[in-house]
């Protein structure tokens, strides 16, 4: 896995924190075409979806740039379909501070879902 840029982004967007996760603000009103509530973004390209922070089972694939503030995540074809999620998802800075908005499927006309940042946790000492 490596870094991805669609030829119009040449910047990385700020919502590709590397130091946390983004997890789901509300789980009400989540459309059922998005089955995880928990992301992280790897430098390497990668990443990584969880139904919550203290599952252990995730799905990992690949984030590309595709607008300074809209990344792609897509997925194997086979994870997403053993996983029930959209092979293509977007994520978009949010409105407030610390949110990403989280659109599930390419085509998807359903409202994207808010997340927020959690910062990792720094080791006592």
């Amino acid at each position: 896995m490596g870094l991805n840029f669609s030829s119009e982004a040449t910047e990385i967007p700020a919502l590709l924190r590397c130091d946390g996760q983004y997890q789901l603000h509300d789980d009400t009103n989540v459309p059922s075409s998005l089955n995880f509530g928990w992301l992280r973004f790897e430098g390497n390209g990668g990443v990584i979806l969880k139904a919550g922070d203290a599952h252990v089972n995730q799905t990992r694939g690949e984030w590309s740039v595709v607008a300074i503030d809209t990344v792609q995540i897509a997925l194997p074809v086979d994870a997403s379909v053993a996983n029930g999620i959209p092979h293509t998802t977007f994520v978009k800075e949010g409105d407030e501070e610390d949110t990403v908005i989280v659109i599930a499927g390419a085509n998807s006309e359903e409202a994207g879902v808010l997340f927020r940042f959690v910062p990792e946790e720094e080791p006592p000492g």
